[in-house]
C-alpha cells in the first residue's frame, strides 16, 4: 500500500574557501550532492515518508575561482513523498504519476497491479 506525504522542496547554498584542500572542484561537487541527498532523505523521514518519486534536481549552479581557492554552489531538489508499505502475500504494485489536463498530480489513477 502507499500513501502520499506531500511534496518536498529543499534548497542549498554551499561556499568553500578551501577547494584545493578538499580535492578540487570534483570533490566539492560530489560532497554537495551527497549532503543534499542525505538532508532530503532525513527530511522525508521526518514528515513520515520512506520514498521520493518524481525526484528532480531543479537547479544546480557551480562557480569557482581557483586563483582564490573558492567554490560556490546553489542546488534545489524537489519530489513527491510517499509512505510505501509491503504486505507479504499481497498484491504487488507498480506505480507512476499521471497529470490531469490542468497539470495537477493524479496519484490514485497511476497505481495498478503488476503483471503476473
Amino acid at each position: 500500500t502507499q500513501s502520499t506525504g506531500g511534496r518536498v522542496n529543499v534548497h542549498f547554498i554551499k561556499e568553500s574557501f578551501s577547494i584545493r584542500e578538499m580535492g578540487g572542484m570534483n570533490s566539492f561537487t560530489h560532497s554537495i550532492l551527497l549532503e543534499a541527498n542525505c538532508i532530503v532523505r532525513a527530511h522525508v523521514q521526518s514528515i513520515g515518508g520512506n520514498a521520493v518519486v518524481s525526484y528532480h534536481l531543479n537547479e544546480f549552479v557551480i562557480k569557482s575561482n581557483m586563483q582564490k581557492n573558492q567554490g560556490y554552489c546553489v542546488l534545489s531538489v524537489s519530489g513527491d513523498v510517499l509512505l510505501v508499505k509491503y504486505k507479504p502475500g499481497g498484491q504487488q504494485l507498480s506505480g507512476f504519476i499521471l497529470r490531469d489536463r490542468d497539470g495537477k498530480r493524479n496519484l490514485e489513477s497511476g497505481w495498478s497491479e503488476a503483471p503476473q
